[in-house]
């Protein structure tokens, strides 16, 4: 499974953007509409703006945003690969959402400006700031920042995973939790931002901006994007409005995006945008998860090399369906990339019982049923075993699903089970032993 991840605001730098829209013409429509959107040359900013200029807030989150989604469309142009899932670390989120279709170019661009506007005010210059602390466990920050807070505001504001953490607040209490840090021996680094982002003073920001994204038409993404407060998929238009202005106060748990996306069988990853922050990150922390960033014309030919041989991470977005569980199925190919798989398994063959009703049974390993219109669904392995009969059966005992007639329900007061898995109904009518074989009996026999 492919996944495109989106860098956040720090990614800036002078001339980013330019040589993809020196040699493509998709990345420099993708820089005149957002000139349009803000009427403001964003353009001339990204590609010969002083690094003080980018660095201003207000500018730099839709200057990254804009070089992202160029970057985007010429990788999906040049390549033909599309994502299965897109996650964006804090304002990287916004260029997952545009890129999910989940939220018009225009409209994003406009507000993550404004999103910047709010944030640098939220806080008044000079009275915060951010350290990286690297070398010490996360729980550990938390218990400085406590203790550095005094009667201020500071913590954790990135949990980044591989020993990076983050934090963020008043000038003075992070001045303190630096001094707390290097006494245990970490590393320290004050981040050069305009303003304290990812805590607590930056509720106005938040309550801002929240009244802004309530007026924004958010469509249902074709593809998961990831909550970067959280590290949950999301499939829906569930109110991304607030997601998106709770992350300003809330910390990003980058280290469980990158966990989740580990776990639910994503094993390519490409960062899309300017730098690779996030291909490092991801390269120290999930060694399962093969990566590549896209963000200048000569990073063409690494992610050329990750997809090389690799036919399935090209198919389009409306291509694949996904099952309860984060699996994938193709109904023109008729074929599954299981979650935590590297390669797509075909719906044919000795793992495939046709059973009566239409319905395709995956005998072997992981527990699904293809009904005849395509629709593929998943069992929690958690939830439902295999028997030797071919058979899943639940493990609270209510119900079994058997390759050769439809799925049984099995009535708690009628049926008991004992430790080892046999049912028994309470008439004494019948009784099914965990290997499958059944006895049954009529009340007179």
């Amino acid at each position: 499974m492919l996944a495109f991840v989106f860098p956040g605001q720090g990614a800036q730098f002078p001339g980013m953007g330019k040589a993809l829209a020196d040699a493509w013409p998709i990345a420099r429509a993708t820089f005149e509409a957002a000139d349009a959107a803000m009427e403001f040359g964003l353009s001339e900013l990204c590609f010969g703006g002083t690094a003080a200029e980018l660095a201003r807030t207000e500018f730099a989150q839709p200057a990254i945003l804009a070089t992202s989604v160029a970057a985007h469309r010429v990788l999906v142009a040049e390549t033909g690969c599309h994502p299965l899932v897109v996650a964006g670390h804090s304002l990287g989120e916004f260029t997952a959402h545009v890129c999910a279709g989940t939220l018009d170019f225009a409209t994003a661009v406009r507000l993550v400006r404004r999103r910047g506007a709010l944030m640098q005010e939220a806080a008044g210059p000079g009275a915060g700031a951010m350290l990286a602390v690297l070398g010490l466990d996360a729980e550990v920050v938390e218990q400085i920042c406590d203790a550095a807070a005094h009667s201020e505001i500071v913590a954790v504001a990135n949990y980044n995973g591989a020993g990076q953490v983050v934090i963020s607040g008043h000038r003075g209490a992070v001045a303190r939790a630096r001094e707390l840090a290097c006494e245990r021996g970490a590393i320290v680094r004050e981040l050069e931002v305009s303003a304290p982002f990812h805590c607590p003073l930056m509720k106005p920001a938040a309550s801002g901006l929240r009244a802004e994204l309530a007026a924004v038409e958010f469509a249902a993404p074709r593809i998961p994007v990831v909550d970067g407060a959280s590290g949950e998929w999301s499939r829906t238009a569930a109110d991304p409005a607030r997601s998106l202005s709770a992350q300003i106060c809330a910390p990003v748990r980058w280290d469980a995006v990158m966990a989740g996306l580990s776990a639910r069988g994503v094993r390519y990853a490409i960062e899309v945008g300017p730098g690779a922050r996030l291909t490092a990150m991801l390269r120290r922390a999930e060694k399962g998860i093969r990566t590549a960033h896209f963000g200048e014309p000569a990073d063409l030919d690494g992610v050329r090399e990750l997809l090389d041989d690799k036919p399935w991470l090209r198919r389009a977005p409306g291509g694949w369906r996904h099952g309860e569980r984060g699996d994938l199925y193709a109904p023109d190919t008729a074929e599954i990339v299981w979650a935590g798989a590297t390669e797509p398994e075909p719906t044919t063959g000795a793992a495939w019982i046709s059973r009566p009703d239409g319905t395709r049974l995956h005998r072997y390993g992981p527990m699904a049923v293809l009904t005849p219109d395509d629709l593929l669904q998943t069992f929690d392995p958690a939830a439902w075993t295999p028997r030797e009969d071919g058979a899943y059966v639940r493990a609270d005992r209510t119900a079994a699903i058997y390759p050769d007639r439809e799925r049984e329900r099995f009535d708690p007061a009628e049926w008991t089970s004992d430790s080892a898995g046999t049912l028994r109904r309470t008439d004494g009518t019948r009784v099914i032993w965990p290997d499958g074989d059944e006895w049954s009996f009529t009340t007179d026999r």
